[in-house]
């Protein structure tokens, strides 16, 4: 990743580079005699490539503009539940008391979905294909649940679709103009180590001169600088934040994988930043302030591994034990790489019969569960892995016939 030459914060590289152009025109015969290098069109060149980096949005519009996306997309969210709750109404309306039909429509899916955009949209697109199927249409349209309606669920779910892919569009390009603002700002502060640096043979005589040219006033660091508080990683909206530090005039974030060799992966102004890590790394990040001065002390390090998705479980096994009832029901599964615990859904009918309307059980803290059992039925179960901020999709249901005790 490309980063910034300099110490200084973007903006108060911007106002000097402003300064510095303006200055350099009105001293324009004494640089040009001093090397043509500073001959036309040196100066016009310099504004140029200066209005071209002041055009880059900054950190702070990016998370301006990702704020009024995710607001965008949760009033979408509120579209959706209203419509899929409308549309289970008329599912009971149409069939009285038939769980099962619930099920055909998703039910047992939405409070997993209700507060996840992707898995919304995929429970409102899997609802429209069954409610505008000959199986089911003609009884909810009777059941006053209308076609205008039914197409609804489609309409809403590919308009929260392109809602979550411009959400992600914008923080993967996010990244891409952190690194063209680094490269247009280095651009211009070579122009002005160039113009400083020649500064000081054209105006060894002027104090005053090689004072305003000096990409570093002579006035120090401005104070002591603390390391920043409360620096912390929000999954959800993929930012760093911290508090503000006294004196500061901007902040450096590095990364590490080894907690020895260190890269620098944020250089300015805001006390946010957006940011998405490798997914499945554990990686350590650290954090300080600086000024004209120089550096202030690291915060305490952050050390996690994010994961964009969790996989749901897989190769789960159940089987009995016990000599008399009740027997026990014991499940495990493979570990998935990221979750922290399992939740458990059972679903217990007679013997021989599918599934009926599934129930929460219990968060798992490790990959093996085991339940007591009734005597001839069928136990259903199913897993999601989760952890602090993700849920993996379904797992595959199995089931175990628990049979009649012989004695």
């Amino acid at each position: 990743m490309i980063t910034k030459k300099f110490n200084k914060s973007f903006d108060a590289c911007l106002t000097q580079a402003y300064l510095f152009q303006s200055e350099l025109v009105v001293d324009q015969t004494a640089f040009t005699a001093a090397s043509p290098m500073f001959a036309s069109p040196f100066a016009a060149d310099f504004l140029d490539d200066i209005e071209a980096a002041d055009a880059i949005p900054t950190n702070d519009d990016d998370l301006n503009q990702q704020a009024v996306i995710t607001a965008e997309v949760e009033a979408i969210m509120e579209t959706a539940r209203a419509q899929y709750q409308k549309l289970l109404l008329y599912v009971g309306f149409a069939w009285p008391d038939s769980d099962v039909k619930l099920l055909a429509f998703g039910n047992n899916q939405y409070e997993k979905s209700r507060k996840v955009p992707q898995k919304m949209a995929n429970l409102l697109s899997s609802s429209y294909l069954t409610a505008n199927s000959t199986t089911y249409k003609a009884d909810l349209i009777a059941s006053g649940f209308l076609q205008t309606d039914i197409t609804l669920l489609d309409t809403i779910a590919t308009e929260l679709t392109d809602n979550i892919n411009e959400q992600q569009d914008y923080i993967r390009h996010s990244f891409t103009r952190s690194e063209e603002r680094a490269v247009a700002f280095n651009k211009i502060w070579d122009t002005m180590v160039k113009i400083s640096n020649m500064s000081k043979l054209i105006f060894k005589d002027s104090p005053a001169k090689i004072e305003f040219y000096l990409l570093y006033p002579s006035g120090g660091g401005g104070g002591s600088l603390t390391a920043p508080a409360n620096f912390a990683y929000n999954f959800t909206s993929n930012t760093f934040s911290w508090d503000a530090v006294t004196n500061a005039t901007s902040y450096q974030i590095e990364i590490s994988l080894n907690g020895t060799e260190w890269m620098e992966i944020y250089s300015d102004t805001a006390t946010t930043f957006i940011y998405i890590p490798e997914s499945g790394v554990t990686k350590q990040y650290r954090i300080r302030a600086r000024n004209s001065g120089g550096f202030g002390d690291f915060a305490t390090e952050l050390v996690f591994a994010y994961y964009d998705s969790l996989s749901a479980p897989s190769n789960l096994a159940i089987g009995l034990s016990g000599a008399t009832p009740p027997l026990i029901i014991n499940l495990n599964w493979d570990v998935v790489a990221g979750a922290t615990r399992y939740k458990v859904y059972r679903s217990i009918v007679t013997v021989g019969s599918p599934a009926g309307t599934y129930s929460y059980l219990e968060l798992a803290s490790t990959n093996t569960y085991s339940d007591v059992s009734v005597e001839n039925k069928r136990y259903y179960y199913y897993l999601i892995a989760v952890n602090d901020y993700r849920e993996s999709s379904a797992s595959t249901a199995i089931f175990v016939d628990v049979p009649v005790d012989p004695t």
